[in-house]
């Protein structure tokens, strides 16, 4: 883990739920880093990405932000 790059805290995260995601034909793959962390994947990126800004989401300032 030591050897591993650092994440990076955003200043803002966009939270939506899985449900939404998959709801809308996207697929949710574990990034490996962290049990609770997912990538959305798609095979179109235009098509994608549309149906991602469709979703319901929420954005808020991120709690774990570090300066």
């Amino acid at each position: 883990m030591a050897q591993q790059a650092r994440l990076v805290r955003f200043d803002r995260i966009t939270l939506i739920k899985a449900g939404a995601i998959r709801g809308v034909g996207l697929r949710l793959e574990p990034t490996g880093r962290n049990p609770r962390h997912f990538d959305i994947t798609f095979d179109q990126l235009d098509e994608g990405i549309d149906h991602l800004c469709g979703c319901e989401h929420k954005a808020v300032a991120n709690p774990y932000r570090e300066d």
